[in-house]
């Protein structure tokens, strides 16, 4: 099994490895990524050595809904414009083809308003 594959030991919840955990899955569901999509961006977030998108994949992992409040987590660690410059990092470390980055963040900003907020963003 590859290594960002393998389940993570540093969390007590549990997770499809290859898909990334729930927040992850949520945002791909909710873009309408495919598997091979999602999974691409997993696996190069899980690759990546770079500090930024390193703290950003840490973040998500142990991301729990139950101690932290999920709108503030998602409107600022996973805002549009994080997520499109976290894409943007993982294409220059060159873990992520630019083809697959693009259409990933088509379907992210298909869910952003005219502010640059997610539409369902309460301001």
């Amino acid at each position: 099994m590859r290594r960002w594959m393998q389940p993570r030991t540093s969390t007590p919840r549990t997770y499809e490895a290859k898909l990334g955990p729930p927040i992850v899955q949520a945002f791909s569901k909710t873009w309408g990524l495919d598997e091979s999509l999602a999974r691409h961006w997993w696996r190069a977030l899980c690759e990546s050595q770079w500090s930024e998108a390193v703290a950003w994949r840490e973040a998500v992992i142990h991301f729990s809904p139950a101690q932290q409040a999920a709108r503030e987590f998602v409107e600022t660690t996973c805002s549009p414009s994080s997520l499109v410059a976290l894409l943007e990092l993982l294409v220059q470390e060159k873990v992520l083809y630019r083809q697959t980055a693009s259409h990933i963040e088509l379907r992210l900003l298909e869910q952003v308003n005219r502010e640059g907020r997610w539409y369902d963003s309460p301001t």
